[in-house]
């Protein structure tokens, strides 16, 4: 499930409709792409806040599914709306009774290293200079709070950190 997405509307709150020309120009956008890469199915529309002026646009385009950041799983939006408003728009599990997503762990992830997509837990067995990046608490840390926020659906993703950029691995 290969997604397209759009990062930025410019919204204007005399002027709605811009927000609401701009998706219809990235759907557009997205089918045409379709043709070529028959992979990308989706658009995604990004973040939604149903307080939020700025955004209720989205709730607009149908299906709309938001995703449960406990399952991963997609929820049909008038289902969440009517969730988030009986719990006074504050966060909100949209299936409490899915059993959890399985997260990635740091070893699993894939980073780009010196042109080499390798799994952090491989990063060690090479130069002497990348285990010490590697080993740093700087990077575990960046790397936990990443493989905390992603599902295994996710575990072809691959990471560019700047930390294993520009490293000397001719020791």
């Amino acid at each position: 499930m290969d997604p397209s997405t759009c990062g930025f509307l410019i919204f204007e709150p005399v002027k709605t409709s811009l927000t609401l020309k701009g998706c219809l120009r990235e759907i557009a956008f997205t089918r045409e792409v379709m043709k070529h890469r028959p992979d990308i199915k989706y658009y995604y529309m990004g973040y939604y806040i149903s307080t939020c002026p700025k955004m209720r646009y989205k709730g607009k385009f149908r299906p709309s599914e938001l995703l449960c950041d406990r399952s991963f799983q997609w929820v049909p939006l008038d289902e969440c709306d009517r969730m988030l408003n009986n719990n006074d728009n504050k966060f909100t599990v949209f299936r409490p009774n899915e059993t959890p997503a399985e997260m990635q762990t740091r070893d699993q992830l894939l980073l780009l290293v010196d042109g080499k997509i390798l799994p952090y837990a491989d990063i060690c067995d090479l130069a002497p200079s990348l285990k010490e990046v590697a080993d740093s608490a700087e990077v575990k840390e960046k790397l936990d709070a990443f493989a905390s926020r992603i599902g295994s659906d996710m575990s072809g993703l691959i990471l560019y950190l700047s930390d294993f950029q520009d490293i000397d691995t001719s020791e």
